[in-house]
């Protein structure tokens, strides 16, 4: 690996100099060529450097094109931090290609293209729709606590709750929200992933390469999104 390295001659002396300076682990990682990689690492072990190398060893010595590699992140930090690492090897022109976005954010451009009369609903509007059942004229009988359909919308953006009480619950507030046109945020996720359930749909928006930034926290909506818009997969 080490020897291909320096016979890339077109390639950008930074890129090499980038790749050259990773630990045996983060190299690994970096070029490895397998469709699903996994790297598990410590805080503060270099993960973040070694998945802009990724980027970086796919753009610069794989022949991959900026704008089909993906890589999900859970901050605007983190966002601002690959941007800043792959700009700094490829420039800034090359790094505004590829397309580093948070789940929500990615979830928006989907959903929003698909709906585009929708708009997002800020916390205020959501909680004011939240509380309609329980309070006023809108008020229904028979529903579970608030406290406890918070805790299932939660569960909901996640996939994850199987209380049907609660399932009906949101079902009323999703509906209530939908005749005003607005989407609340944690319904993102759902509706998009909803969405790339059909394979058409969801072949618009796959690229070559999916990375994901702290796949611990990942939820199993998320891990699916990401496997659909991806044909190979990498995260740490």
């Amino acid at each position: 690996t080490r020897l291909r390295r320096k016979t890339v001659t077109s390639a950008p002396l930074r890129a090499e100099a980038l790749l050259a300076g990773l630990t045996d682990e983060q190299a690994a990682f970096a070029e490895a060529v397998a469709p699903a990689v996994c790297c598990i690492a410590a805080a503060g072990s270099g993960k973040t450097a070694a998945l802009a190398a990724r980027v970086v060893h796919l753009v610069r010595f794989r022949g991959v094109a900026p704008q089909r590699v993906r890589v999900f992140v859970f901050t605007r930090a983190a966002r601002n931090e690959i941007a800043r690492r792959v700009a700094s090897v490829l420039g800034g022109e090359v790094a505004d290609r590829i397309d580093v976005t948070t789940f929500h954010t990615f979830a928006a451009r989907v959903v929003l293209r698909d709906v585009p009369a929708a708009e997002l609903a800020t916390d205020e509007l959501a909680e004011t729709h939240l509380r309609s059942p329980y309070e006023g004229p809108l008020r229904r009988k028979g529903l579970p606590g608030i406290s406890a359909v918070r805790a299932g919308i939660v569960a909901y953006e996640a996939d994850g709750f199987e209380d049907d009480d609660v399932r009906r619950a949101v079902g009323i507030l999703l509906g209530r929200m939908e005749e005003t046109g607005a989407i609340p945020l944690w319904d993102l996720l759902p509706r998009c992933d909803a969405l790339l359930e059909e394979p058409d749909f969801a072949d618009a928006w796959q690229v070559d390469h999916v990375l994901v930034d702290e796949a611990q926290d990942v939820t199993r909506r998320e891990e699916r999104i990401a496997r659909r818009v991806g044909r190979f997969f990498a995260a740490v």
